[in-house]
């Protein structure tokens, strides 16, 4: 908007030379040189405030706030003073004077229409910038109408055709404008995000590894063969948790990068859940959360290995960050939908991270858990895989007695067995 401001200033004087020349003979010399006048204290204003923003230290020459603000008043002192032109030397010109002229006042209509296209980040134009480029149309076919003629319809018929095209065309770039920062800040997020993931994930697969290397070290050199027994034990869960933390992390950039497509069979609920619960209570070992699934007879059309893996990383979250007693696994309808359930007991959610648990790379916040782990892509695979299945995944906040986490399934993927 500046740079069209600051081009409008040489414009204006040349257009104000050669209507000199051309009107001079038929227009009163006060009424042009009241317009000269005008147009050179707008000028003089303009460059003044120009000087005054970017020497003013508090304000700064990149706050396009302020300079928005400062051209949008512009905009509307020369659009005042190009409709007060028109009716001071309207009168004393023939018709194919004001044709012309209204063919020429098109140039500050468009720059008013594109100069008030707002990136989204500094907040809406406002009625204040929606109405400014209305301004010389609307004076200019007031005049036409007041004075009559054969030209009054036409003219305001082309100006009101013209305005309204050009607000369209401002319409149109002010939503590509918005889609592109949009993209900017998605891009931008996804980049902090991944740059955030890369470092936790370095930390969380360092950690195992150092204390596997720690236990394998005490496994070669100790003498005592039940302390190099439970040395080696611990050396090999540590792989085990790399191994695991790796598998996620292959599984969550194929999911992201579409190579895994799901074959959507006939899929009894039931069995699956069983597969879950057994698998979560071995990885438990008598030492986690009593794990308790209801069996189920719905059927779903969907991918079981998909859907076990959803499920698995759902439970494991869970007995990886709840730290509760009891972890119920289950399925029910749910309106028009069923439902596929993974509850606990434990610390529960907190609320500021609801919104973006499902996210990509993006962990719960801390609560001092040594055991938190993870590193960020298990519930966001869960999100993928569910939209894979034609469903989505969530969490019920209104759940006050630790966590229950969801995947949906659509009513026509599913049916009541036998």
């Amino acid at each position: 908007m500046q740079r069209i401001q600051l081009g409008a200033g040489p414009l204006t004087l040349a257009t104000l030379a050669i209507a000199r020349i051309w009107l001079g003979k038929g227009v009163p010399v006060a009424r042009l040189a009241l317009i000269e006048w005008s147009f050179g204290v707008f000028i003089a204003w303009r460059l003044g405030s120009i000087i005054l923003i970017r020497w003013r230290r508090d304000i700064g020459a990149d706050n396009v706030g302020d300079w928005y603000a400062n051209s949008l008043a512009a905009f509307w002192f020369i659009a005042a003073l190009i409709v007060a032109a028109f009716w001071l030397i309207g009168p004393f010109v023939g018709s194919t004077q004001l044709v012309f002229a209204v063919l020429l006042v098109q140039l500050p209509v468009t720059a008013s229409a594109m100069g008030t296209v707002m990136r989204p980040e500094y907040g809406t134009r406002g009625w204040y910038g929606s109405l400014v480029p209305t301004v010389i149309p609307a004076g200019i076919i007031a005049f036409f109408i007041y004075h009559g003629g054969p030209l009054a319809l036409p003219i305001s018929l082309v100006l009101t055709l013209a305005c309204a095209l050009q607000l369209l065309l401002r319409e149109l770039l002010q939503s590509a404008v918005t889609q592109a920062w949009r993209a900017e800040a998605e891009a931008a997020s996804q980049r902090d995000a991944r740059t955030q993931f890369i470092a936790s994930a370095s930390h969380d697969l360092g950690q195992p590894l150092h204390a596997a290397r720690l236990f394998f070290d005490q496994a070669v050199r100790g003498t005592d063969p039940a302390r190099r027994a439970n040395a080696a034990a611990h050396a090999e869960a540590a792989f085990d948790t790399v191994e695991r933390q790796l598998d996620h992390m292959n599984s969550y950039l194929r999911l992201e990068a579409g190579g895994v497509v799901a074959r959507l069979r006939p899929v009894v609920i039931g069995p699956v859940l069983a597969k879950v619960a057994a698998r979560a209570a071995a990885a438990g070992s008598g030492t986690g959360p009593a794990i308790k699934f209801v069996d189920s007879r719905l059927q779903v059309a969907a991918d079981a290995e998909l859907l076990e893996r959803a499920l698995n990383n759902m439970v494991e979250n869970a007995l990886r960050h709840a730290r509760a007693s009891r972890l119920l696994v289950g399925a029910r309808r749910h309106r028009d939908r069923v439902r596929i359930w993974v509850i606990d007991d434990g610390v529960g959610v907190a609320t500021n991270d609801i919104a973006t648990l499902f996210d990509d790379y993006t962990r719960g916040a801390d609560r001092d858990d040594e055991q938190r782990g993870g590193i960020g892509l298990g519930l966001a695979s869960v999100r993928r895989i569910a939209s894979l299945l034609g469903g989505c995944a969530g969490i019920d906040s209104r759940w006050r007695h630790g966590a229950a986490f969801f995947i949906d399934l659509p009513k026509e993927m599913a049916l009541l067995a036998g």
